[in-house]
């Protein structure tokens, strides 16, 4: 094969692997924030955190088992329905539909969806942060979960994601659309870095 031949092969594959390197870094997914500075809230420590759940899943039981292991004063209430602005610092709102849960607690999506509502206005009055958090992965990412996650996320101060349950990218762009810091993690178990940052 002559010169004249291969050189415009060579710049034509050159090309196809430059474009796919661009592709690379601009789908590159937002590395976890380990400082979070903005969003400390030292001058709080004699408040709560509020633990609850959109959805009733039993992702709930493992955030409370992370915020207890970090020694954090905290309110463990699934089906909270009104904060108390003077020992409330902050809600942690942990995303994801179970239709178990639901029937165990004789609740519809509806109802759900109606208290997480009333709650995050009563943050929004009272100035109280939301953290969302969704650890639940890509497999249980359904159509209510995805409600939920679109009500809460958009007024939260802080999301906290697994990547798995990020896979599609949606929950990365809602926090990118409303300009919400985002930390992503591998699983559940690593929301102490994230949690740790801001409220310690």
């Amino acid at each position: 094969m002559n010169k004249t031949k291969i050189l415009p092969a060579f710049y034509f594959f050159m090309g196809l692997l430059t474009i796919f390197l661009i592709v690379l870094v601009f789908k590159k997914e937002p590395s976890i924030n380990p400082t979070l500075a903005n969003y400390t809230l030292k001058e709080m420590d004699d408040k709560s955190l509020l633990i609850t759940s959109a959805g009733q899943s039993t992702d709930t039981y493992i955030l409370q088992d992370t915020v207890n292991e970090l020694r954090f004063h905290n309110l463990f209430m699934p089906q909270a329905n009104s904060i108390d602005n003077d020992t409330t610092r902050a809600i942690l709102v942990v995303v994801g539909y179970s239709e178990v849960g639901m029937k165990l607690h004789n609740k519809n999506f509806d109802d759900e969806y109606s208290r997480i509502k009333d709650l995050i206005q009563q943050a929004e009055r009272t100035k109280i942060p939301i953290v969302a958090i969704y650890v639940g992965g890509k497999e249980r990412r359904s159509a209510q979960t995805d409600k939920l996650l679109e009500l809460v996320v958009p007024q939260s101060n802080l999301v906290i994601s697994t990547y798995s349950g990020n896979e599609d990218r949606k929950i990365s762009a809602m926090a990118n659309r409303y300009g919400i810091p985002i930390s992503l993690i591998n699983q559940s178990m690593d929301m102490t870095e994230p949690l740790a940052s801001v409220f310690r």
